[in-house]
């Protein structure tokens, strides 16, 4: 069975690690007449994801299979029982197959047909190694493991890296990346180089784009924000990896140097009031509750603040930039949009330097912010993305004809 994996790269060399695969590869578009049609061919999604708002990665799974039954493919979206319910997946549900199920061999072997090619695409661990069985007894079945987030660095967790990605090296036609720097840590925890590669998330430009005055002001009168003073928002669940003490002594920076503005967490629990309270700020500091009206939030931003201690590629960081709102975030090792982008600064995760980036971004120009939104849209948009990954499904099951991006 080994034989048969590994095999993504196997006639252009390796992936660049810093440069995603091409959404338009000629090679992939003229091989599909000969195989795709000839092959039953069924695209799996399985997902460990239940939160309650869809977000920016639902939309990612929906592109993606879509395409693939545009194609003529059976497309196939699961998620844990947990996730039953939710709105999002009733959404799904009228377009698209969605099935709950637990993360297990035997639950998604009963998903797949004997007579079908099957390509087994999964999200957030929990369904990796269920999948990676499933098609260990099948010759006609195929494994995409999804790598979005920083990976712990433990010594139980590096052993369990270790070994997860050794056995993958026999068991997964490819490893996919949101950031470049996931493709050298997983390298250099067992992976194999010719299996893993870098493909940025994707999000949905037309749903993020920047607000008028009109609704501005609106988003500004519905949170009860003053219309003159500026806001900088931020995401605070998981309020120590989302660098929320970092935010907050931010804040308190900014006010020494009397710049007064509203900082806006969503999503923090207790310790952002501690933290607030700690750096003196609790005056200045909003705290929401998780939304789903995410574009309401960005319409009332004048900086987004990111100072993430793990990031893979978050989607906030592109959701801002669609939405004309400039980024500051800490350094996200691999990442390059802060060196083509005057809208996204990256800093150190110390409070001046924070403080001094979002002093620059409060006077950001309506240029740049066109720029950020013009380069999400060509680069970082659903339909890039989707195209991206379909060439990669077509790659896996002729393997010879992935070409790699010039860029």
């Amino acid at each position: 069975m080994s034989g048969r994996r590994g095999r993504v790269a196997a006639d252009g060399g390796d992936f660049g690690v810093d440069t995603p695969l091409s959404p338009r590869s000629t090679s992939v578009r003229r091989s599909r007449d000969c195989f795709t049609h000839a092959l039953r061919i069924c695209l799996i999604h399985l997902a460990d994801y239940e939160a309650a708002y869809s977000g920016s990665f639902v939309p990612m799974v929906r592109e993606a299979l879509l395409r693939a039954q545009g194609q003529g493919w059976r497309a196939i979206a699961v998620f844990p029982e947990e996730a039953r319910g939710r709105a999002w997946g009733r959404a799904l549900a009228d377009e698209l197959e969605v099935a709950y199920l637990p993360p297990s061999r035997a639950a998604v072997a009963r998903l797949v047909a004997e007579e079908e090619t099957v390509i087994l695409h999964t999200h957030f661990t929990r369904y990796d190694l269920p999948a990676a069985l499933v098609a260990s007894r099948r010759l006609n079945a195929h494994v995409v493991w999804h790598a979005h987030s920083f990976l712990r660095s433990t010594p139980p967790a590096r052993l369990r890296g270790l070994v997860k990605y050794m056995l993958g090296r026999r068991l997964v036609d490819a490893i996919v990346c949101v950031a470049p720097h996931l493709v050298r840590e997983l390298v250099r925890r067992g992976a194999s180089r010719r299996q893993t590669l870098y493909l940025p998330n994707g999000i949905d430009t037309a749903r993020f784009s920047p607000a008028p005055p009109h609704a501005r002001a609106a988003a500004r009168a519905a949170l009860g924000l003053a219309i003159e003073k500026p806001v900088v928002l931020h995401y605070g669940w998981s309020w120590h990896l989302k660098g929320g003490d970092l935010f907050c002594a931010a804040i308190a920076e900014l006010r020494r140097r009397g710049l007064e503005v509203t900082a806006v967490t969503v999503g923090a629990g207790v310790e952002a009031d501690a933290d607030a309270r700690r750096f003196g700020v609790q005056d200045d500091l909003m705290i929401l509750p998780h939304a789903e009206d995410v574009e309401q939030l960005l319409a009332a931003a004048d900086v987004f603040a990111l100072p993430s201690r793990g990031e893979g590629m978050p989607f906030a960081v592109l959701e801002a930039l669609a939405s004309g709102v400039p980024v500051v975030a800490g350094n996200i090792p691999g990442d390059t949009l802060a060196d083509e982008l005057a809208a996204y600064r990256a800093v150190a995760l110390e409070p001046p330097a924070l403080a001094d980036a979002i002093e620059i971004q409060l006077r950001t120009t309506d240029d740049q912010r066109v720029a950020a939104r013009a380069h999400v849209e060509a680069e970082r948009s659903l339909a890039a993305w989707g195209e991206r990954m379909q060439s990669l499904y077509e790659a896996i099951l002729a393997p010879r004809t992935l070409v790699a991006s010039p860029r």
